[in-house]
C-alpha cells in the first residue's frame, strides 16, 4: 500500500540553504474543530464525524488527486511507525484510535494528520533552512481549510489546542541541525540562556526512553503514546516528529550530534515574528558551527580526518549496527562531505540514509518483523551496500 512512498523521499533532493548543517527544517499547524471535544475526551462517533468531515472537504478541494489518505485502521503498524519516522505524523496520531489517520501529498512535503493529539496538524517538510517557504505553504492550506472547517478559535487567545503551550498560533516550527563541530568543542553550553530569553529551544533526540519510574509520572498521567513506547523495545530506533517535546531532551542526550531548534511561545507572538527570531538564532547557530569546523580543519586536521576514515571503515564493514551507533557514523561521514575530506557522496544521500536507518524502514524492506538483533544487521548490511559501492559524485 505505501510501496511508492517506502520507494523515496522526494523533498530530500530539493534545493535547499545551509544543507551542511541544517539537515531539514519543519512547520506545524495545530487546529480543533468547534463544537466537537478535544481527542482523549471525545467519543468515537464524535471522531468519525471529523474524519468524515474533513475528508469531504479534501474531496471537495480535489486533494486526493495529488496525494493520498491512509486510515490508521487500515494500515499494518509498521507501515504506520514508517509514517512517524518520515515525520508526516506526529507520534501522537498512534494513539491506537479507530478514526485517525492521515493525507500525504505526492511529494511528501506536506501532511494533515486526524485525530491525533488534535483533530488536525498541519504539517510541511523541507530540505535545509526554509522556514518561510514552508509556512507560505501550509498556511495557504490552513486558510483554505478555515474556510471550510469550523476552526475552535478565542478572540483573545487564538486558536485553541488540547495543550495550553499551543494556544494562539498553534505554530511549532524546527530545524535540525547537524552540529558535531559545536559538541566536539563544547560550544553549546553558553548558547543555551540566549535561547530560553528568546523563548526557543535547542534539545537532542533522546536514543532511548527511560522505563516509567518512581521519579516519573504514572502512564495514566502521561498521554497513553507514552506508554506504548515503554513496552516497544525497537520504538527507540527512530527520530520522531513530537509535538509535545516528551521524546526530546539534554543537548547532552541527543545522537549523531543531530539537535531540534524550536519555538516554545505560540501566544503572544505572530507567526511572521516566530519565523524570524527563529530563522535569525539558526543563522547564529549554523555561523558558530562553521567556524568551528574550520578551525577544527585548520588546526587538527588529522584528528578529523582520522574521525571521518574510522567512521566510513566501519560502516563500509560492520556486521552489527545500533540506531545510535549509525547515526554516529552517519555525523562523522557527513562532516568529512562538507569539510572536503570525503569525495564521492552527496549530503541529501546521506540524510536519505538518515530515514533509511529507522525501525520501521527496515521492517518493511525487510518484510517481517525483526528484533533488536535483526535490525542490527539489517542496518549494517545498508551500511556496507551503500557505502562499500563504488564511489561516484552526486552533486546536491
Amino acid at each position: 500500500m505505501l510501496d511508492s512512498l517506502v520507494a523515496k523521499i522526494p523533498w530530500i533532493s530539493g534545493k535547499a540553504q545551509e544543507p551542511a548543517v541544517a539537515v531539514f527544517s519543519q512547520v506545524s499547524l495545530i487546529r480543533n474543530l468547534s463544537g466537537f471535544a478535544f481527542p482523549g475526551t471525545s467519543s468515537q462517533d464524535e471522531e468519525r464525524a471529523i474524519e468524515e468531515r474533513v475528508l469531504n472537504v479534501l474531496d471537495s478541494l480535489e486533494m486526493f488527486s495529488s496525494g493520498q489518505y491512509y486510515s490508521l485502521s487500515n494500515i499494518d503498524p509498521r507501515e504506520a511507525y514508517l509514517l512517524a519516522e518520515r515525520r508526516l505524523a506526529p507520534f501522537d496520531l498512534l494513539n491506537g484510535r479507530l478514526h485517525a489517520g492521515v493525507y500525504i501529498a505526492d511529494d511528501q512535503g506536506m501532511s494533515i494528520a486526524v485525530n491525533g493529539a488534535n483533530h488536525l496538524c498541519l504539517t510541511a517538510i523541507g530540505p535545509g533552512l526554509q522556514f518561510q517557504e514552508l509556512y507560505n505553504r501550509i498556511n495557504l492550506l490552513d486558510d483554505t481549510l478555515a474556510g471550510l472547517l469550523d476552526y475552535a478559535f478565542d478572540q483573545r487567545f487564538g486558536f485553541l489546542t488540547r495543550s495550553i503551550s499551543h494556544v494562539g498560533t498553534g505554530m511549532k516550527a524546527s530545524v535540525m541541525l547537524h552540529l558535531p563541530a559545536l559538541v566536539m568543542e563544547n560550544g553549546l553550553a553558553e548558547m543555551m540562556q540566549t535561547l530560553r530569553q528568546r523563548r526557543q529551544i535547542l534539545c537532542g533526540q533522546k536514543s532511548s526512553l527511560a522505563k516509567p519510574s518512581a521519579q516519573q509520572p504514572k502512564a495514566h498521567e502521561m498521554d497513553k503514546r507514552l506508554a506504548l513506547i515503554h513496552h516497544q523495545q525497537n520504538l527507540a530506533e527512530a527520530l520522531y516528529y513530537d509535538l509535545s517535546g516528551l521524546l526530546y531532551g539534554d543537548i547532552n542526550d541527543t545522537q549523531g550530534d543531530l539537535l531540534l531548534l524550536a519555538n516554545q511561545n505560540t501566544l503572544g507572538i505572530s507567526e511572521e515574528e516566530t519565523l524570524f527570531h527563529l530563522r535569525h538564532t539558526a543563522n547564529d547557530i549554523i555561523a558558530q558551527e562553521n567556524k568551528a569546523r574550520k578551525k577544527l580543519l585548520n588546526g587538527e586536521h588529522r584528528r578529523l580526518d582520522d574521525r571521518v576514515a574510522r567512521a566510513l571503515g566501519v560502516a563500509r564493514s560492520a556486521r552489527l549496527l545500533g540506531f545510535s551507533e549509525a547515526l554516529n557514523l552517519l555525523s562523522s561521514i557527513r562532516l568529512g562531505v562538507d569539510t572536503g575530506l570525503l569525495k564521492g557522496y552527496s549530503l541529501s544521500r546521506l540524510t536519505e540514509l538518515i530515514f533509511a536507518s529507522q525501525s520501521a524502514h527496515l521492517k518493511i524492506k525487510a518484510d517481517h518483523e525483526s528484533n533488536e538483533w535483526t535490525l542490527s544487521i539489517q542496518r549494517a548490511d545498508l551500511f556496507r551496500a551503500r557505502f562499500c559501492q563504488e564511489r561516484r559524485t552526486e552533486p546536491d
